[in-house]
């Protein structure tokens, strides 16, 4: 595991952080041009799945329901090589990227994809190695079911879109392999904030504003769209999270919102 190297090279005076392994190995993934799997190091993962989906990790394996583990689903192991080999039967019309933990799990316990047949997935944050290439294999092999995020209403909600969608500068040659372009923005943006309560907005701060504008300069090429809805993030200088849909709609209202808009296609592509 990478956390571990870390700690195997704290005798030497080379790395002073996990964050120097971390671009350390991103160097030599990108100088020996080989996966990070041919080095012999592997991340963690914290994403997990739940939803209308069946998976089996071996061909002798029993299948696993991925709608019948609770609130906190099914882990994504760590290891990219193990999720190569993993089969799936999905039932599913929809693959949904969820930003949130507690999002995730507060759709999980209203089994969301009962009402609405999906898969749903979390990397709880900003995305690690492993649930992308668990996303983009399930894509590939389920190309017809639209990928749709849901992330805060911010910049960094936007970031986490765009490390799906088109993958991350810092992990180099990895990055394109394990994007999926197909994913689509259903929420939350502002035409869903529209009735919520306004103490539920926050200013935007110093780092927000740089994460805006690093992200507009990008976007406003590939994806006018995403770039507009940031324009209007700018405009009214604020931000807010994905549960102030609740202030509006209520606890429950989170979930019928997200389905009348996938009812209803309204999404950004």
């Amino acid at each position: 595991v990478q956390r571990e190297l870390y700690y195997r090279l704290l005798q030497q005076p080379i790395f002073t952080s996990t964050r120097d392994v971390n671009e350390a190995v991103q160097d030599c993934i990108s100088l020996l041009r080989v996966p990070r799997s041919a080095l012999g190091v592997c991340c963690s993962s914290k994403g997990a799945v739940v939803g209308r989906l069946h998976i089996r990790d071996g061909p002798c394996a029993p299948w696993i329901d991925c709608s019948m583990l609770g609130i906190g689903g099914k882990s994504i192991p760590g290891d990219p090589s193990a999720i190569a080999a993993f089969t799936f039967q999905c039932q599913s019309r929809y693959i949904l990227v969820i930003e949130k933990d507690a999002i995730f799990q507060r759709l999980a316990e209203d089994r969301f994809f009962d009402t609405v047949p999906c898969t749903i997935i979390t990397a709880k944050g900003m995305p690690d190695l492993a649930t992308r290439v668990f996303l983009q294999k399930l894509h590939r092999e389920f190309p017809q079911l639209p990928v749709l995020g849901v992330v805060d209403w911010n910049p960094s909600g936007v970031a986490i879109l765009g490390v799906y969608k088109y993958g991350s500068f810092r992990m180099g040659l990895e990055s394109p392999q394990y994007a999926v372009p197909a994913l689509k923005w259903l929420g939350v943006r502002h035409t869903m904030l529209e009735d919520a309560d306004g103490q539920v907005f926050q200013l935007l701060t110093q780092r927000d504003h740089s994460v805006l504008q690093t992200l507009k300069r990008t976007l406003q090429t590939v994806n006018p769209q995403w770039a507009e809805e940031l324009d209007v993030m700018l405009e009214a200088n604020s931000k807010a999270e994905i549960e102030a849909v609740y202030t509006s709609n209520g606890v429950d209202g989170l979930a019928r919102l997200l389905e009348q808009s996938i009812l209803h296609q309204n999404w950004l592509p």
